[in-house]
């Protein structure tokens, strides 16, 4: 019986050409749409659960109290992970990780790469494995180096890494010891190159210091449990660690591992927002499936009928279609598959992601059956249930098939659709409205032009006459013609690190407030087109200004609550300094946030760590610029490799995450309306051949193809404006709240749902009158003479 059953499944499926074409195609293009938005999702809504102890590993910050409000800052200083150790039960462990960008020298080469530094506990705590070296001996030696599988590569091509030496910023050679297993792509860690900690050049100085936070330190604990009330603990540490002034405004607090990543490192809310798309997705081709199927199956009632005389009873009738609806989710399901595994290195290679479709993992075989069962029943248990409750004088007279244009929920089902459809487009129109406020906003500063070379004195064995060779090298780029003005600085706008430092009015009887601080050359201002508004710029070379002098931003200015800085004081600890200027506020970080109250400090490079020199070119100049630059590389004699970057292409990077969210959602609203399309199609064809006779006696009366394709089209024009009359509340309130997330974002205009109404309409009548205009242009005589 099961060989016979199955026999008459894929006849009746072979025999419905088009229904079942449409249902496998519309099915499968959801479904892979589906897949892979489920393996993004899950790619980065687990980030660092990988780590079998992560429910119990926690990032330990310090919340900074200031006038401003609180504000959490995750650097820590460098006996911190000792003492929560010492002096708490519920710490089994703590490990310190910092990194930064190094000259690496392997034999004559010289590579630039991040170099981490942490303790042996990194092992203990993390779920990170060497393929090569001895885990629970990380660091034989002082000067071991652990390098991941990638560098091992990149640095010895098929050779043994191990054993071998590699020389970081000229300062010490290293044995390599050990080679990292890959680490999953979701890991808020990523490791090049790994050293013990205790070898950094500056660890003995800071030990002990808890003036100084600038590593990480992560904590494991006995019970996740444990947390908070460690956290409640944590004001007697800090009182007997500062003063009353310090212990005042600090806060000791842990942070979950599983909230790194969306706390420092990445958005997982792209990723919720793809999981209602693609569950929009999932519903329209759900719709389509029952849609076609039930108009399918209505038109073999007739069959249905014969069944019934022959002694089908109900059960055996609703097994017959959810096997059908079985078999094609099944074929959709293949089909998803093979099209999700095409696209995904595509979708890699966009993304720089390394996403997969898990085979190895049985647990996929488990959902993608289950998906299969699900869809499967719940898209065919509806036209089962259908077909079957008809008596067999219905089914044989035909009249069962009237009621497919009768039915309200189809009809509701339809505008369900298209409200999705509506939905996913005005989002994505109002996702690239605001990216596109964002690119081209005035930031406060001139972002065109501008030639960053990365320039730091640490990157010269000898500092000294580095100083020099760096002044004379900036005088040669001075003096080419397309040049127009060159800035040393600590920072540049879209790369500004945490610099931060307590500071008041003079006068000031309040606690200190803590701000960003940066300092640069007199020329950084000219350079990046910053308006100074009040007061003046720094003096060159002034040594006054350089030690007694500062420079607000109107952020700034307004937050001491100035309003001229005529004999404006501000004071660092003892130190006071004289506010000379304020500039414009420039978004030096993302639009997402407001802008921060800045410091701006005057120091040459004799003075202080400049990592960057910014050039100013002449429009269309900053290529000759650039090979002029390269050229006079070698004057500095620098260990690091000539590199640079444009400040235009890093202000775009900023939003790479919009980017990604905008790319995704045109895609899949493209699907979308494919999908809703090809049920459409689907349906419009079930009408014009239930009405092809109403339709041929019409054009015997004299009625146009215009009038046909009205007469159609009328009922579903009235479905899409229901729809569109849904989409307008829920899209209103979702977009305005993803909007809201932006300290400066576009306005929601009235527009962006007319053009997508127009828009639905036009694709809609398209996918109708490809289908009814055929009809129309049948001969009526063809039509009537059918039994």
């Amino acid at each position: 019986m099961l060989k016979n059953f199955l026999k008459i499944t894929f006849r009746s499926v072979l025999k419905q050409k088009l229904y079942s074409s449409l249902n496998v195609l519309g099915l499968a293009i959801g479904l892979a749409s589906t897949v892979i938005i489920l393996i993004y999702a899950h790619h980065e809504l687990t980030y660092d659960q990988f780590h079998s102890k992560s429910d119990r590993i926690f990032m330990a910050y310090k919340e900074r109290i200031t006038p401003n409000g609180i504000q959490p800052t995750y650097d820590t200083w460098v006996p911190m992970g000792a003492r929560f150790k010492q002096e708490y039960p519920e710490v089994v462990s703590s490990v310190r990780f910092i990194d930064n960008n190094s000259v690496l020298e392997i034999g004559e080469e010289r590579f630039e790469g991040r170099v981490a530094y942490s303790d042996k506990e990194l092992f203990d705590i993390f779920d990170f494995n060497l393929k090569q070296g001895d885990v629970n001996n990380p660091f034989p030696t002082e000067n071991s180096i652990i390098i991941s599988e990638e560098m091992a590569t990149r640095y010895f091509g098929n050779n043994d890494p191990m054993g071998k030496v590699i020389r970081v910023d000229s300062e010490r050679s290293y044995e390599v010891t050990g080679v990292l297993s890959e680490i999953p792509t979701n890991s808020s860690i990523q490791i090049d190159h790994l050293i013990s900690l205790k070898t950094l050049p500056i660890y003995g100085q800071f030990e002990n210091d808890w003036g100084a936070s600038f590593l990480n330190t992560y904590v494991l604990l006995n019970s996740p449990s444990s947390a908070a009330g460690l956290e409640a603990k944590f004001p007697n540490l800090i009182t007997n660690i500062w003063n009353e002034e310090v212990q005042s405004r600090t806060n000791f607090k842990l942070l979950p591992l599983h909230d790194v990543y969306d706390t420092l490192l990445g958005d997982t809310e792209i990723a919720m927002i793809l999981l209602y798309i693609a569950a929009g997705i999932l519903f329209i081709s759900g719709i389509n499936f029952v849609n076609l199927y039930t108009s399918s199956a209505l038109g073999r009632s007739k069959e249905i009928g014969v069944k019934k005389v022959v002694g089908s009873n109900k059960k055996q009738l609703m097994g017959q279609f959810l096997g059908e609806s079985l078999l094609i989710t099944t074929f959709s399901m293949v089909l998803a598959l093979l099209v999700a595994q095409l696209c995904l290195p595509l979708i890699n290679s966009e993304f720089n992601l390394q996403l997969v479709i898990p085979f190895s993992n049985p647990l996929t075989y488990v959902a993608i059956f289950s998906l299969i069962i699900i869809i499967g029943l719940l898209s065919g248990g509806y036209p089962a249930f259908i077909m079957s409750r008809f008596g067999i004088i219905t089914s044989l007279k035909g009249s069962a098939a009237e009621s497919a244009g009768k039915s309200t929920l189809r009809d509701l089902m339809i505008a369900f659709q298209f409200m999705i459809s509506i939905l996913l487009i005005v989002g994505t129109l109002v996702i690239s409205n605001q990216i596109q406020f964002l690119k081209t906003t005035d930031m406060g500063f001139d972002k065109n032009d501008l030639v960053v070379i990365p320039l730091s004195l640490r990157n010269f064995a000898d500092g000294d006459s580095a100083i020099a060779r760096v002044e004379t090298y900036k005088n040669e780029l001075l003096n080419q013609s397309d040049v127009i003005s060159i800035t040393n600085s600590r920072h540049i706008p879209t790369d500004w690190t945490g610099s931060h430092v307590f500071v008041q009015p003079e006068g000031w009887t309040d606690d200190p407030m803590r701000m960003a601080y940066t300092y640069h050359d007199a020329k950084f201002f000219e350079t990046y087109g910053i308006e100074i508004t009040y007061g003046k710029n720094f003096n060159d070379d002034s040594f006054g200004d350089q030690r007694e002098s500062v420079v607000l931003n109107k952020a700034a200015m307004e937050a001491f609550g100035f309003s001229d800085v005529n004999g404006k004081v501000i004071k660092i600890g003892d130190n006071a300094l004289n506010v000379v200027g304020v500039i414009d506020d420039f978004n030096f970080e993302t639009m997402r946030e407001t802008v921060r109250p800045i410091l701006h400090f005057h120091r040459q490079p004799s003075n202080a760590t400049h990592n960057y020199v910014t050039v100013k070119t002449k429009p269309g100049k900053a290529n000759e610029v650039i090979e002029f630059a390269e050229e006079k590389w070698p004057i500095l004699n620098s260990e690091a490799p000539f590199e640079y970057l444009f400040i235009d292409d890093n202000v775009a990077r900023m939003y790479e995450a919009e980017n990604r969210l905008l790319l995704m959602s045109t895609i899949f609203s493209g699907v979308a309306i494919i999908v809703a399309c090809l049920g459409l199609f689907g349906i419009v064809s079930f009408n014009v051949e239930q009405r092809k006779k109403e339709i041929g006696i019409r054009k015997v009366l004299g009625a146009s193809v215009i009038s046909i394709l009205k007469l159609i089209s009328k009922k579903f024009a009235i479905l899409i404006l229901i729809g569109f009359g849904v989409s307008i509340p829920i899209g209103l309130h979702f977009l305005n709240n993803w909007l809201d997330g932006f300290a400066y974002h576009t306005s929601l205009s009235p527009l962006v749902f007319v053009t997508t109404l127009l828009a639905v309409i036009i694709i809609a009548m398209i996918t109708i009158s490809a289908r009814t205009v055929q009809a129309g242009l049948t001969n009526p005589v063809n039509v009537l003479r059918e039994n």
